[in-house]
């Protein structure tokens, strides 16, 4: 997907935005007492209750769509937007993507300025009309200079016509080349005027359709906010989630400084020095876990591999070679849980609490290091591993939850954090 960082935060799926987020984690076996009672009614509501999941305390509801759903999505709020304001689909749809989607903007804005709207949008005033191409005699094209009879043109409602084969190829390049679909204008310089899907289906061939509806399919996820693409590998599933991305400063705060100049910098030099050195402690910690999150990204797309290679040399079977894809998951969640820890960390006052949470820290990176070691292994080696790497793994997710749960608790109760998230300058962030 889109880098890095965002795999890794797909990979452990809600992410670490609330501090945590909502991911799959080996949950602990729940404990049930069933005891004897003389009235068979009494308690069995309880037991019930006591049966169902908890959530836990870093947890963030989401809901993962499909790429039907996302297509399924645009569709309905086009067709409630034609039928409120009167327009064609196609002209609906340009008219949501430039608002991103917001129904109640456009809609309010329409009625009260029709025009300054539509040509906001790259639309303009007129009628909207059937695409069509058309012969005119004595024509000659702009781009290309070719005014030989029977030549077949196309233009919009902004009048720009060329020949279909100028205009055709212009399209091509924007989708195949450029990657745009939802803003594509018109070739004539200086002109804004959108094209249409309308105008699209008629002069785009039709192996690039698809192509389009795509990357249509890709703007609709980047303009929400509440909606983001799983960043795992050839991944077409989006993620809905309450965190948006205006909030993630706020909520995964970054580490950043302010810069003073002059007398008053030069005497602040000896505290920003102490400051600075705490700074790159963290940091360097954090970027440590990042780069290893990268190795283990490469890991992701060779542990199939390794599972078919531990297959055929050990005679194991494919369900019994699993245990590499567990562990290759669990170390993915566990790095970027181990890289978000130490920027939450840079923020904790030192007190009795953050002693708790620096040993779980430290507990679950001993753990990560060990189960990376052993992943890798030579092939040859696996087999004979392959309990003590399903124990480890468990323990490494075991000791994940406790981290994130313990802190998520702590830092409602008692854990401080003394240090203001807004001193921000960008070129430091985490």
């Amino acid at each position: 997907m889109d880098s890095d960082d965002d795999f890794n935060s797909g990979v452990s799926s809600q992410g670490e935005e609330d501090f945590g987020g909502t991911q799959e984690s080996a949950d602990d076996s729940l404990e049930e007492d069933f005891d004897d009672d003389d009235d068979p009614g009494m308690g069995f509501s309880q037991e019930k209750d006591s049966l169902k999941p908890t959530k836990k305390a870093y947890e963030v509801e989401f809901k993962v769509y499909s790429p039907t759903d996302i297509v399924s999505q645009q569709d309905q709020q086009i067709q409630e937007v034609s039928a409120i304001l009167g327009q064609p689909s196609e002209i609906s749809a340009i008219l949501l993507r430039h608002l991103r989607w917001n129904k109640e903007r456009l809609i309010e804005g329409y009625m009260d300025r029709p025009k300054t709207v539509m040509e906001n949008a790259g639309l303009g005033a007129g009628e909207s009309q059937v695409p069509k191409l058309k012969v005119l005699p004595g024509f000659e094209c702009s781009i290309c200079f070719d005014d030989r009879p029977g030549l077949e043109t196309y233009a919009m409602r902004c009048s720009h016509r060329y020949c279909n084969d100028c205009y055709r190829q212009y399209l091509i390049q924007k989708i195949t080349e450029e990657g745009e679909a939802a803003r594509i204008q018109c070739p004539a310089n200086g002109c804004s005027r959108i094209v249409d899907s309308k105008s699209m289906n008629l002069l785009v061939p039709a192996n690039l359709k698809e192509r389009y509806q795509t990357l249509l399919t890709r703007t609709y996820v980047d303009d929400l906010d509440n909606l983001k693409w799983c960043p795992a590998p050839n991944c077409e599933y989006a993620v809905e989630c309450g965190v948006k991305r205006q909030d993630l400063d706020r909520v995964v705060p970054t580490v950043m400084f302010e810069e003073k100049s002059g007398l008053d910098g030069r005497d602040s030099q000896a505290k920003s020095r102490q400051s600075l050195e705490r700074y790159l402690h963290y940091y360097n910690r954090y970027a440590n876990h990042e780069q290893s999150a990268k190795l283990d990204k490469d890991l992701y797309f060779k542990t199939e591999k390794k599972m078919t290679n531990l297959q055929s040399s050990s005679g194991m079977s494919w369900i019994e070679v699993q245990f590499l894809q567990t562990a290759s998951h669990a170390l993915q969640q566990c790095r970027q849980t181990l890289k978000w820890t130490y920027a939450f960390a840079y923020y904790l006052a030192r007190n009795n609490i953050t002693e708790i949470f620096e040993d779980n820290q430290k507990d679950l990176e001993m753990a990560v290091e060990s189960l990376s070691e052993m992943f890798e292994k030579p092939v040859s080696e696996l087999a004979a591993l392959k309990v003590d790497m399903m124990d480890k793994t468990s323990y490494c997710n075991k000791r994940r939850v406790i981290l994130l749960e313990d802190t998520s608790i702590n830092l409602k109760t008692g854990m401080v954090l003394d240090r203001p998230p807004n001193l921000q300058r960008s070129d430091e962030s985490l």
